[in-house]
Parts: structure tokens; C-alpha cells; sequence
């Protein structure tokens, strides 16, 4: 071996760094060739291609699609290479539905079918393994293609709408790409964008030759029925069964059953595949329903309640309770059956017994069983009972159905009692009039209310008012203006109902102080209206 000599030496560092420096770039070449070939690995592994070797995922997505087939009827097994599977069949099966089945699940790209265990003619419903086994289709008919005029219609669609929903849901199979197109604009059509859920599956049968107008027709007259779903039906569903149109529900009321008798007729549905019934949930309204009472209780509040046939009805009540009590002592708890109800003229009677019951009946009730009139109660006098007897028959109730009788008639504890809830009342409240005069400032109108509702309470009692003064101004000046107090706060419960008969009034004027004079305070306590109440 020659060794360098002289100049021509190399030294081992040298030839170590270039050593090192080459493979570097040897390294680098080869990584830039590379890279490119890794990045095509990588999405060939995305796709499922050849290069995927993810067993794991392959046998979760086997898993998955031999399940859910199991589960619609389906005898299956899976085959998976990557996202794509192959089904192998124990028996013929419906493709199309089971195709669909398959790839709704989720990693599932496409399947396919093994064509020696799978093929069939086309059916609406999957079979059971076993009956397909029991009679399978000849072995020519599963190996060849099916034949043109052999191919017929897997239509059997519905819409369903469920109570309390705002859409529609569209289910089943349509033959063709248009058909759905044209269930789909109608329920939009009917329902509004946004309130339709589409869960249609084309079977892909192309051609009206093919399958004949019979489909075509039955999708229009589904279509048709889309509409009438739509404010006829609490709940329902319209469809066609792969034999006839039928419709099925509950309506409302007997006008909705009107528009859907029209909708059924419209679309061709034969009367034996209609099934329809009244909501029980809902109270059945009439056009004009009209079923409603006032109670006039105690303390004077009339309560409204029951159907009246629309918005008009309702304010006549309300309006003619509201005059006889005032509005705040008036609770109405009625219900309008339709604003675009026709109105009923026995709403007119109804509102005159409301009319006549606070001046003639201590507590009570009238009303529009939805057949006849009736009213009851308590009569405050025998004028009052007289005056209400002649409005109910003017009315049209019938003396079988009136019945009113006498309030009860207070003992002497009761009387004691009354007067005692009287002055209890007035001295918390007292009943105020202008300054020197016997005219009532508007604040004792509720105040006089009150006082009305407890002077009614009993029969058998006389109630006495009795007017007082202070000591300013003249002796007789003061016995004046507490005698035409003390008569006009009698006028004013007589206004409000209380029997005249069992009122009196007298003046006292300065003549009973509770307090000496001396003070503002003390003249403002004999300023005062009191009542005495005596069992008769």
C-alpha cells in the first residue's frame, strides 16, 4: 500500500469532516424524496386506501353496520377495507333500504353487496331471514338483472305531525327524485321553511312508464293532504300505505272537521282509510258555544265564568257587571271559544240578570247552561224579589229554574255583631263630606261600598244612621247638616242595594261629642257618621 508522502498528505480530520459532511448531505437528498412519499401514505391511510392498515377501525365500523342491520331484520355480514365495506347476505335483501341503513353511519364512506347472496327485487319492508329462506326467489331471477317491466313502485310515504309541534315530519320511500321534491315544497308550503324534517328514501326507480301514473297520482294526493294537516288536526298523519291514501288524527273542533272532510275529499282518500276523532283533551267548541255564569258574592264582587262565543260577548258581560259594581270588584274568567264566532243573542240575557242582580239579590248566580237560563240566590226584600222574578221571565228562565228564597234573619247577637262590624268599619275609615256640607267627597264611594255589602248581610234588623257635629257654629245650624248627612249616606246605601225599609236616619248635631271641642283634633272625632242596629 502507497502512502502519501510530503504535501500530499491528508489528514484523519479532514477525512472524518467530509466523511460527516457528505452523509449530511446524502441525508437531506433523501428526505427531500421521501417526504413527498409520505404525504401520499398519509391520505392514501385517510381514505381507506391500500395503504390504511387500521385494522381497529375496520373491525368498529364491521361492528356497527352488522348490528344495526341486525337490529332492522337484516342478515349480514360485513367486510371492511378501510371505510368502504363489502355485505355478504343469507338470503336476498332490500338493497336500497339497507344500503342507506349502512351509510348513515358514521366513518362508513360506501358499501357494496356480494351480488351472489344479496340480490333481489326490490321490497318496501325487510323481511325476516326466515321467511325469505322459506320461499326464495328462483335462482335465475336472483343471478339475472331484473327486468324493465317487472320493476314496480316501493312508494309508501307519510307525514306525521305530532301534538304540540310546529312542523311536519316526512318519512317512507318515494320512487323517484321529483316525487320527494314535491312532498317536500308542499309541507313548506304548509308549514313554513324551517318546519319540515325530511327523512324520505328514493328508491331510484326512474320513468312514469316504468312505474306507472298510479305513483305519481298518489304523491299528489299526499301532497294535497299536507295542506290539511296544517290548523285541522291536534295530531296526525297523512300517507300513502303502499296500497291506498289514508288519513288519520285528532281534530279540534267540528269546524276543522269540516276543512279536513273537504281536504279528504279533494285528494281522493277513500272513506274506509280515514280515521279521525274529537279531541277529549280539548273542550269541543261550537260556532257559537256559549256556556257561562255570574256569581255575585257577599262582598260584592261579581265573578264572570264560562264560554262565550267570541271578544263582543265578552265586553257585554264584563260592561254590564261592571256598572252595577264597578269595574275593580268585577273578575272575569271567561273563555272566548273564537274570535270569528258568530254571536248569540242569549249573551243579551245573560247580561240583564247580571244587570239586576246587585240591587235585588244579597248573593246569588245566573247563567247559560249552554240549553236553558237559570238563577238562585238570596232576595234582599220582597220588592227585590218581585223586580228580579220579572227580569228572569222576561229573560226566558223558567220557574223550575229560578230559585231564589229570603236572606237570613239575624238574631240579637247577630244584630249586636253587624253593628259592631259597622262603626268598627267607619271609625277606621270614616265617611268623608265637604267642609260645612252634606255633599260626599268622591272618596267615600268605596268606602259607602263597604259599608252596603255588610248592611245587607241579614234580614230582620233595623240599621239607623246616625249624623253628629263639633260644637262650631250654631246649635241649629249643626242638628241641620247632621240630618242631611245622616239622610244622605241612607240614600246612598239605598243606591247600592241595602232595603230601604230596613234604613232610617237621624241627625244629633252637637249635641253627643265624644271629645271635648277644644282641639282640631277632638272637633274632627265628633264630626262623625255612626250606625245603631236593632233586631226587628
Amino acid at each position: 500500500m502507497n502512502q502519501p508522502t510530503g504535501g500530499g498528505r491528508v489528514s484523519r480530520d479532514v477525512v472524518t469532516t467530509t466523511t460527516r459532511r457528505g452523509a449530511r448531505d446524502h441525508n437531506r437528498a433523501l428526505a427531500g424524496k421521501l417526504l413527498p412519499l409520505f404525504g401520499v401514505l398519509g391520505a392514501a391511510a385517510a381514505i381507506g386506501g391500500p395503504f390504511a392498515m387500521i385494522p381497529g377501525i375496520e373491525k368498529d365500523l364491521t361492528k356497527k353496520v352488522e348490528s344495526a342491520a341486525t337490529a332492522s331484520g337484516f342478515s349480514v355480514t360485513a367486510d371492511f377495507s378501510g371505510q368502504d365495506g363489502t355485505l355478504v347476505c343469507s338470503g336476498p335483501v332490500d338493497q336500497v333500504v339497507l344500503k342507506q341503513l349502512a351509510e348513515d353511519i358514521k366513518g362508513v364512506r360506501q358499501v357494496k353487496f356480494d351480488d351472489a347472496t344479496c340480490n333481489a327485487a326490490p321490497a318496501v319492508e325487510p323481511a325476516p331471514a326466515t321467511t325469505l329462506a322459506a320461499a326464495p326467489e328462483p335462482a335465475t331471477t336472483a343471478a339475472a338483472p331484473v327486468a324493465t317491466e317487472a320493476v314496480v313502485s316501493q312508494l309508501k310515504a307519510s307525514a306525521a305531525l305530532a301534538r304540540g309541534a310546529a312542523g311536519v315530519v316526512l318519512s317512507g320511500i318515494v320512487d323517484t327524485e321529483d316525487q320527494r321534491t314535491t312532498l317536500v315544497k308542499a309541507a313548506i308550503a304548509a308549514f313554513g321553511t324551517g318546519n319540515v324534517t325530511d327523512k324520505l328514501a328514493v328508491a331510484g326507480i326512474n320513468g312514469a312508464g316504468i312505474i306507472g301514473a298510479g305513483s305519481d297520482d298518489h304523491v299528489q294526493g299526499l301532497a294535497k293532504m299536507l295542506a290539511g294537516l296544517k290548523d285541522n288536526v291536534v295530531e296526525g298523519e297523512a300517507g300513502f300505505d303502499g296500497t291506498a291514501l289514508y288519513l288519520k288524527g285528532v281534530y279540534p273542533d267540528a269546524a276543522t272537521k269540516d276543512n279536513l272532510d273537504a281536504v279528504i275529499s279533494g285528494a281522493g282518500v277513500d272513506a274506509g282509510h280515514v280515521d279521525l276523532s274529537l279531541d277529549t283533551a280539548t273542550k269541543p267548541v261550537a260556532a257559537a258555544t256559549f256556556a257561562a255564569e255570574s256569581a255575585l258574592g257577599t262582598d260584592g264582587k261579581i265573578t264572570l265564568t264560562g264560554v262565550v262565543p267570541n271578544e263582543v260577548a265578552r265586553t257585554a258581560l264584563v260592561d254590564a257587571a261592571s256598572q252595577r259594581v264597578g269595574a275593580a270588584n268585577v273578575i272575569d274568567q271567561l273563555t272566548v271559544a273564537s274570535p270569528a264566532a258568530a254571536d248569540d243573542p242569549k249573551v243579551e240575557g245573560l247580561a240583564l240578570m247580571i244587570a239586576a242582580m246587585p240591587p235585588n239579590l244579597y248573593q246569588g248566580s245566573a247563567g247559560w247552561d249552554g240549553g236553558k237560563f237559570y238563577a238562585k240566590g238570596q232576595y234582599l226584600s220582597t220588592a227585590s224579589k218581585a223586580a228580579f222574578e220579572a227580569v228572569a221571565a222576561d229573560v226566558g228562565v223558567a220557574t223550575t229554574d229560578l230559585a231564589i228564597e229570603p236572606r237570613e234573619a239575624a238574631t240579637a247577637d247577630q244584630a249586636a255583631a253587624l253593628e259592631k262590624e259597622l262603626n268598627d268599619l267607619v271609625g277606621l275609615t270614616p265617611i268623608p263630606f265637604d267642609a260645612g256640607q252634606s255633599t260626599l267627597r268622591p272618596e267615600a264611594d268605596a268606602i259607602l261600598g263597604n259599608v252596603a255589602t255588610l248592611a245587607k248581610k241579614y234580614a230582620g234588623v233595623t240599621i239607623s244612621v246616625n249624623g253628629h257635629t263639633d260644637a262650631d257654629g250654631s246649635a241649629s245650624g249643626n242638628q241641620t247638616l247632621s240630618d242631611a248627612r245622616a239622610n244622605r249616606v241612607r240614600d246612598a246605601l239605598v243606591e247600592r242595594g241595602v232595603p230601604a225599609e230596613q234604613l232610617t236616619a237621624q241627625g244629633f248635631g252637637e249635641s253627643q261629642p265624644v271629645a271635648s271641642n277644644d282641639t282640631p283634633e277632638n272637633k274632627a272625632k265628633n264630626r262623625r257618621v255612626v250606625f245603631t242596629v236593632v233586631k226587628q
